[in-house]
């Protein structure tokens, strides 16, 4: 089930979700309607921008950390920016919902951590 509807008027800045492990192999990012085409954008704080093209399986699109430069995603890049847009309409970001509240954008971070993990979950 996708959470994507027009743009409503309560929406709030982007999510900031729970800083994720530095070792993470790849990202799930969920909310989104099964077998659709999505473009996901990724910026850094220096405006640089990280595309992906992806169909979700599962309601989820899965970020694969290693098709990035290495050491983009770590503990000292600071936060990232990611929104989602359906193939068919890139000028309107998906809404996501988090505790009853609608957001266009995901903040996400990395904290420091020694041991492999195979998936963080965007909460």
């Amino acid at each position: 089930m996708s959470n994507y509807s027009p743009v409503e008027e309560s929406i709030c800045g982007c999510y900031e979700a729970a800083p994720m492990s530095s070792c993470a192999k790849t990202i799930t990012l969920g909310q989104l309607a099964s077998l659709n085409e999505y473009k996901i954008n990724i910026e850094d704080k220096f405006g640089n921008l990280y595309q992906l093209t992806q169909v979700a399986q599962a309601g989820k699109v899965i970020i694969d950390v290693f098709q990035y430069p290495e050491d983009t995603f770590n503990e000292y890049t600071g936060k990232f920016s990611i929104k989602a847009f359906r193939s068919n309409d890139l000028s309107t970001p998906v809404q996501f919902t988090f505790n009853g509240e609608y957001y266009q954008c995901i903040n996400i971070s990395f904290v420091p951590t020694n041991l492999p993990i195979d998936n963080e979950t965007i909460r």
